[in-house]
Formats: C-alpha cells, structure tokens, sequence
C-alpha cells in the first residue's frame, strides 16, 4: 500500500506503523547503524536474523523434547516395575500356595502378569486418544501470531510410547519371574500372620 494512501485510511497523519525495506545483504549493517537510534524508529528487524533466531529456538525445543521423552521413559519403566515388587509382597502368601499346589514358576508368573497386560491394553487405549486432546490443547495454548505449532501426533511417537512401554512391563516381568523363582515358598508359609 502507498504511504500517502495508509496514512489516509488510518487517519493519523503523516505517520507509519512498520516498512519493510529490500536491500543487500551487505547494506544491513549500515542501515542498522544508522536507523539503529533514530527517534521515530522503535526496532530494525532482518528476516535472517528472525528465522535463525527462530531455527535455534527450535533446536532448544527438540533437545528439551527428548529429555522429557527419556525422563517420561524412566519414570515409565519404575512404575511398572514398582507396581510388580509391590504386587509380588502384597501376594507373595497366595504365590508361595500356588507354588505348593505345584505350579511352575511360569504358570505363577502368569497369573500377575496378566494384570500388567491388562492394565498395559486399558492405558494404550487410553492413552493414544488422551495424547492427541493433549496436542491438540498445547498447540492452541502456545500458537500466537509469530509462529503456529501443528497439532498432530507422529504415529511413529504413539509406537515408541506402545513399544517402550511393552519393553518394561517385559523387564519388570523378568525380574518378577526370578523373584518367583527363588521364593522361599515354603518358609513362607510356615510363618504365621
């Protein structure tokens, strides 16, 4: 738009709210230093300046991402597996009578672990819906005029969360499975309540 056109829809008078200027990259210094404190000239921004600004910016942004993910993993993995030792000492009288009845340590294990697969399934099929609302609420949040976040979740995201998840209720398991393995059934329950 001509300035003499803006300034008479804005009815302000001889004035302008920004300009943008095309010049040479090797002129931006010099117009920098000489604009940089002129009265009526509050910022000088350069288009390369913004998006390198922005592009570290988002760099910063993936390596915060992924140390959430790692950290979310970790405290993933000790809840699973702090959900096992607790189930294996809250039962471990029921555990050590099924292994007097003459189960195999496999066929005790299952009998936990098919809790932990459950509780896995209801949290995946809770989760993948809850993650998306979550996206889709952060993008809103944080979208503004500068710059707008898509608010979609990479499938690829969802299986590491399912795969990772999987990973340590397998690991929790394993190491249910050898405490099975080496529980004093007996001595258990010999002792009294």
């Amino acid at each position: 738009m001509e300035d003499k056109d803006l300034q008479a829809f804005l009815r302000q008078g001889e004035i302008s709210s920004s300009m943008l200027v095309k010049i040479e990259e090797s002129e931006a210094d010099r117009i920098n230093s000489k604009y940089r404190n002129a009265g009526n000239v509050a910022t000088i921004e350069s288009i390369s300046a913004s998006q390198k600004m922005i592009q570290e910016l988002m760099d910063t942004y993936m390596y915060v991402t992924w140390l959430y993910a790692v950290l979310g993993g970790i405290t993933g993995f000790a809840l699973i597996f702090n959900s096992s030792i607790i189930i294996l000492s809250e039962r471990q009288r029921e555990l050590a009578a099924l292994r007097v009845l003459g189960m195999t340590p496999r066929e005790v294990l299952w009998v936990i672990t098919s809790e932990q697969w459950t509780l896995y399934v209801i949290g995946i099929i809770l989760g993948i819906p809850l993650a998306y609302v979550m996206e889709y609420s952060l993008a809103q949040a944080i979208s503004g005029d500068l710059y707008s976040l898509p608010a979609e979740v990479a499938p690829i995201a969802l299986l590491g969360a399912t795969i990772g998840t999987a990973c340590s209720v397998l690991l929790a398991q394993y190491q249910a499975y050898y405490r099975i393995k080496t529980l004093p059934y007996v001595e258990i329950l010999a002792t009294r309540d």
